[in-house]
C-alpha cells in the first residue's frame, strides 16, 4: 500500500487501530515502549512494601496485645493473692502501657518516615521518567519533523519528475500524431496509386471503355458548355481521380469523381458530391465515389441514402448509379 502524503498515513492508522502498536514499535525506542510495564512493576513493588509494613505493625500490635493480656492475667492472679502489692503493680502496668504507647508511636513515626521516603523516591523516579519521556518525545518530534520535511522534499521532487514525464509524454504523443498523420497521407497516396492503376479493372465491372481522365482533359470537355470559375477549376484540379467510361446497362457516358482517403468520412463525400455537381451543371453525367480502407458512420449513411458510391478494396457498395436501370 502506498501513501501520497502524511495525512493519508494518519487516516489509515485511524481506520486500522491495530497498526498503531506496530508503528510505535518502529518509531519509539525499546526503552520508551517498556516504560508502562516498568511503572506497573514499580507500583506493584511499592504496594507490596506497604503491605509488608502493615503486616509487621499488625504483628507487633498483636504481640503487644498478647503481652498486655498476659500481664493483666498475671495482675489478676497477683491481685487475688497479693492485694497489698496492687499499687506497685498498677504503676508497673502504667509504665508498661506508656512504654508500649511510646514504642507504638515510634513504630508509627518510623512507618510514616519510611512511607515518606518511598514517596519521595517514587516522585523522583517519576520525575526522571517524565524527563526521559519528554526527551524521547522531543527527539521523536524532531525526527517526525525531519520525516515530514523529507516527505515534502520527495513530493516536490516526484511532482517535478512527473511533470517532466508528462511533458515528455505530450511530446511523444505529438510525435505519434505526426507519424499517424504522415502515415495516413502515405496510405492515402498508396490508395490513390492503387485506384489509378486498377481503374480499368475495377470500373470495368459496370463501364466499358474505362480510362483515367486527367483534370486538364476534363476541363477542356467542360469549358465549351459553360466556363469554369477559378474556384470551380481549383476544386476540379484538387480531386484525387477521374474515371471515364460508358455504362454497360444503357451506354450512358459516365464520369466518376473519386475522393480517396484511408479513413473516408463525410468531408470526403461532400467534396466528391460538390465536384460531381460542377460536372453535372455542364450537361455530363457524374457520379461521386468515395474510396477508402474504412468509412465513418456518416459516410456509410450517405452511401445508403444514394448520395455517393463507396469503394473499398476494389469493391463497390451502394453502386446503383453505376449499375443503371437495365440491371
Amino acid at each position: 500500500m502506498k501513501f501520497e502524503d502524511l495525512n493519508e498515513l494518519i487516516q489509515a492508522i485511524r481506520e486500522h487501530p491495530e497498526w498503531r502498536d506496530a508503528l510505535l514499535a518502529v518509531l519509539l525506542p525499546p526503552a520508551v515502549l517498556e516504560l508502562p510495564a516498568q511503572m506497573l512493576a514499580f507500583r506493584q513493588e511499592h504496594q507490596e512494601q506497604m503491605a509488608r509494613l502493615e503486616r509487621q505493625i499488625a504483628l507487633q500490635r498483636a504481640e503487644h496485645e498478647e503481652q498486655i493480656a498476659a500481664l493483666r492475667q498475671e495482675m489478676q492472679t497477683i491481685a487475688k493473692s497479693h492485694e497489698v502489692r496492687m499499687n506497685g503493680i498498677e504503676e508497673r502496668i502504667e509504665a508498661l502501657r506508656q512504654e508500649m504507647l511510646a514504642r507504638i508511636e515510634a513504630l508509627r513515626q518510623e512507618m510514616f518516615e519510611r512511607i515518606e521516603t518511598v514517596r519521595q523516591e517514587m516522585l523522583e523516579r517519576i520525575e526522571e521518567l517524565r524527563q526521559e519521556m519528554y526527551a524521547i518525545a522531543k527527539a521523536h518530534e524532531e525526527r517526525m519533523n525531519r520525516i515530514e520535511q523529507r516527505i515534502a522534499e520527495m513530493h516536490a521532487e516526484f511532482t517535478e519528475q512527473f511533470g517532466r514525464v508528462w511533458r515528455e509524454i505530450d511530446i511523444i504523443k505529438a510525435d505519434i500524431k505526426a507519424i499517424k498523420d504522415d502515415l495516413s497521407v502515405l496510405k492515402g497516396r498508396s490508395l490513390e496509386e492503387f485506384y489509378y492503376r486498377r481503374a480499368p479493372a475495377i470500373f470495368g465491372r459496370y463501364l466499358t471503355g474505362v480510362k483515367v481522365l486527367p483534370p486538364d482533359e476534363l476541363e477542356q470537355m467542360l469549358e465549351p458548355h459553360a466556363p469554369l470559375s477559378p474556384e470551380e477549376a481549383d476544386s476540379l484540379y484538387d480531386a484525387d481521380l477521374y474515371v471515364y467510361g460508358r455504362r454497360k446497362s444503357d451506354r450512358q457516358p459516365v464520369i466518376a469523381v473519386l475522393e480517396i482517403s484511408w479513413v473516408a468520412d463525410k468531408s470526403d463525400a461532400d467534396r466528391a458530391r460538390a465536384r460531381a455537381q460542377i460536372i453535372v451543371q455542364r450537361g455530363f453525367y457524374a457520379i461521386p465515389v468515395v474510396a477508402g480502407n474504412t468509412f465513418t458512420l456518416s459516410a456509410v449513411e450517405m452511401g445508403e441514402a444514394g448520395e455517393v458510391v463507396l469503394l473499398a478494396d476494389g469493391h463497390f457498395k451502394f453502386a446503383r448509379s453505376l449499375i443503371g436501370t437495365a440491371q
